[in-house]
């Protein structure tokens, strides 16, 4: 049952064609993450040891979660300076806040290899994870979506 309700999340969190569903999906991951993600890691020690409410569930957003910030803005037809697919970006920013919280350093790295394998030169890559440890959601969600936005035009 799970996986069914996780695949078409995942589903819908790719899908170009229905920018309101995918922010509805993209959204629910994030709260997901918050509610079955344990207790945020402190922010002074992102090293910390994740403490999620179900076993391996760290884990789990980190290898399936985690890869659809990229799934959408991948996708040709997704088009940045769209109104609504800019919220979209908006929940993807919102989402990769609340998998920080909860796995820190973890995360960092992940994020880290996501952004290298894509083509994002170091400077970028720091630059990314700095603003994502600042915490600041309003800050890194306008962050994301200039990121996201400029990375497509160029």
């Amino acid at each position: 049952m799970f996986e069914t309700i996780v695949s078409s999340v995942e589903h819908f969190s790719r899908n170009t064609d229905d920018y309101a569903n995918a922010r509805l999906a993209l959204s629910l991951i994030g709260r997901m993450v918050a509610v079955w993600g344990g207790p945020d890691i402190s922010p002074n020690d992102p090293s910390a040891i994740p403490a999620p409410l179900i076993p391996g569930f760290d884990n789990f957003v980190l290898t399936r979660f985690s890869p659809l910030s990229w799934a959408m803005p991948a996708n040709p037809d997704f088009k940045p300076r769209d109104p609504i697919a800019r919220q979209v970006i908006g929940e993807v920013a919102v989402m990769q806040l609340q998998i920080f919280k909860k796995t820190g350093q973890q995360y960092l790295e992940t994020l880290k290899s996501q952004l290298q394998n894509m083509g994002v030169d170091e400077a970028g890559t720091q630059e990314y994870l700095r603003q994502i440890t600042s915490l600041d959601e309003r800050a890194f969600r306008n962050f994301v979506i200039n990121f996201i936005t400029k990375a497509r035009s160029g």
